[in-house]
């Protein structure tokens, strides 16, 4: 292997399906090389994901290594009758991989030895894996951080809380760099942490890959005389600040009862929510299955060709994902699709939603704003008379780019 060596520590890695965080590992691989920076990957065994495809497996660059370490998963495999011991998942489920995943760690430095260790969080293991590498090994470490670790609300266990605090401080003062994915959490980090070097921690966003959108049928249009289909694609979370769909689902209930809006007007998909049960029964309640389906998770490459054959794309962000962008956002800003977006209009998705020139954006629990605005977006996006994200911004948030961002903070780690 020649040039500079990364040992990329990632839990969600090809074959893992239905994580968006696999993306960020996979294409952080996938261009390093284009920027002079070797990867060598470090994951857990495939037993440990619930939902596998060999589908991405072919955009790990021939000459990458990926190691696979023993790893369990505590509510599949430690459970007995459904129950399972709470410390055998904390800080998480797969809390069993971190020693395995050292040991094999080691033996990959002692043999390759990569001038530099990132690794990526919300799981928690993988962090204390790199920490502990680094540790033993001397090597210089950057911490990617996809989500904050500890906010107002998450973890609600107190337990779980007090550790996730010890974890995130002793990660973020140990790693040379940190790497955060969107301005609100790099803000959150600078306060929470003011001792530290405000520089220390940097703001490397999410993306797309422009090569996953090449043959997809994005100049496609409504079709007037046929219902518009929207989409939202990704994990819902029930409550009041959360990503959470019940009041538009209560909206469209009065409005298809009032004869606003029909089956022959809208239709929506919720794909892959992970919360198939919540849904249906707001679905029931609000007398919408001839106008509301759920559907099961895709591969990643269907799951882009299904956004890029509907009308327009929806996106739920409340209050209490302020300070993220969900990675969908820069998905559905890529297709070039109408987007109706009901959140907090404070948050940083909001703020990104608007500098792509888009206004489409109502607050996730306001019953009359939402009445009002969805039949005027059905109808625009019937029209084509709908806005579209500017294409120079959009262009910034390319994966091939993002990934030239992190190689340079790299170089500056290892001063190369």
């Amino acid at each position: 292997m020649m040039g500079k060596r990364v040992l990329m520590i990632a839990f969600h890695f090809p074959p893992a399906m239905g994580y968006s965080g696999t993306q960020r590992a996979l294409k952080f691989c996938r261009y390093l090389p284009d920027y002079g920076w070797q990867p060598i990957v470090l994951s857990a065994h495939a037993r440990s994901y619930a939902q596998t495809t060999p589908e991405q497996l072919v955009e790990i660059p021939p000459q990458v290594p990926v190691y696979r370490s023993f790893a369990l998963d505590a509510t599949r495999h430690l459970a007995i009758a459904g129950r399972y011991f709470g410390f055998t998942a904390r800080p998480d489920r797969w809390r069993s991989w971190r020693w395995p995943a050292i040991w094999r760690g080691l033996r990959i430095i002692q043999r390759d030895q990569p001038d530099l260790i990132w690794a990526t969080y919300p799981i928690a293991t993988c962090h204390r894996i790199a920490h502990s590498l680094s540790l033993i090994s001397g090597v210089p470490w950057v911490a990617d951080f996809r989500d904050c670790q500890l906010n107002a609300t998450f973890p609600a266990h107190p337990r779980q809380r007090e550790l996730f605090g010890t974890l995130e401080a002793r990660h973020i003062s140990s790693a040379n760099r940190v790497v955060v994915t969107t301005p609100g959490i790099q803000r959150l980090y600078r306060e929470r942490y003011p001792y530290m070097d405000p520089d220390k921690i940097q703001v490397i966003a999410n993306g797309f890959d422009e090569e996953n959108f090449q043959g997809l049928p994005l100049a496609r249009v409504a079709d007037p005389e046929k219902p518009v289909h929207l989409l939202h694609s990704g994990i819902i979370y029930p409550g009041q600040d959360e990503r959470d769909p019940v009041t538009l689902l209560e909206v469209l209930g009065r409005l298809h009862r009032l004869g606003v809006v029909g089956p022959e007007t809208l239709q929506i998909t919720f794909r892959g929510s992970g919360m198939e049960e919540y849904l249906q029964q707001q679905i029931d309640q609000n007398g919408l299955r001839s106008m509301v389906r759920l559907a099961p998770t895709l591969p990643y490459a269907q799951a882009l060709e299904e956004m890029a054959q509907v009308d327009a794309l929806l996106l739920l962000q409340g209050a209490h994902f302020n300070d993220l962008i969900p990675a969908k956002l820069f998905e559905y800003l890529r297709m070039g699709k109408p987007i109706l977006a009901l959140g907090d209009v404070q948050g940083d998705a909001a703020d990104l939603m608007r500098a792509a020139g888009l206004s489409s954006i109502w607050s996730l629990h306001d019953a009359t704003a939402q009445e009002n605005a969805l039949p005027a977006f059905v109808e625009q996006v019937r029209s084509g008379a709908v806005e579209r994200a500017k294409p120079a911004v959009v262009a910034r948030y390319s994966r091939h780019a993002l990934t030239g961002e992190l190689a340079a903070l790299m170089d500056g780690v290892v001063g190369k």
